[in-house]
């Protein structure tokens, strides 16, 4: 048994596999199995409108379609629809360049909201941390920092925490939409337009 019989071992089995010539003594029984199977998984269909009416219920889908309105309103984005992991159905992403603004999530009755907040985000969420709600206020302190920031999950029963949401999403980026800069804000003097 020395290095100079490995090394053959190695160059041939290396060879092999370029010519796709290697025997299946090499591949693990499950993944047998698994080649052989033609059945196709399904691919993962985004939800009708009444398929994400029914999952949320009558009360909770107007203000999931209310909140997208006024994200879509703001920010020109990339919007994704993926199934939901571990307890929820659907995700819903908004996304630019590459970097996620906020995601959405659906599951029976139940509505969230998510977005992270990097370590700058969190420092600017700490100086204006008395503009946002309570409740804001107390889920950011509950909410798990992970090593690309802290993960915010808010169950969103009706519309009042919107206010909150949009400020976050200030602090993740500036809106974007070219529609949005044209319109006035009622009731604001011209200079903070």
């Amino acid at each position: 048994h020395n290095s100079h019989d490995e090394l053959g071992w190695a160059i041939s089995f290396s060879k092999e596999i370029q010519t796709g010539s290697y025997s299946s003594r090499f591949i693990p029984k499950f993944a047998d199995t698994h080649k052989k199977s033609n059945v196709m998984k399904p691919t993962f269909q985004p939800p009708t409108p009444e398929i994400l009416e029914n999952l949320l219920g009558k009360d909770l889908y107007p203000v999931w379609t209310s909140l997208c309105q006024r994200i879509e309103q703001k920010y020109e984005m990339e919007q994704l629809w993926n199934k939901g992991y571990k307890i929820w159905d659907y995700e819903y992403k908004y996304r630019r360049g590459g970097k996620t603004l906020c995601a959405l999530y659906a599951r029976e009755n139940v509505f969230g909201f998510m977005v992270i907040l990097g370590k700058d985000e969190r420092a600017k969420f700490e100086t204006e941390r008395e503009y946002f709600s309570k409740d804001v206020q107390e889920m950011y302190d509950q909410a798990t920092t992970y090593h690309d920031g802290k993960w915010i999950m808010f169950e969103l029963k009706d519309t009042s925490l919107f206010g909150d949401m949009e400020r976050l999403l200030l602090i993740k980026r500036k809106p974007n939409n070219k529609l949005f800069h044209h319109q006035r804000v009622p009731n604001l003097p011209a200079d903070q337009q």
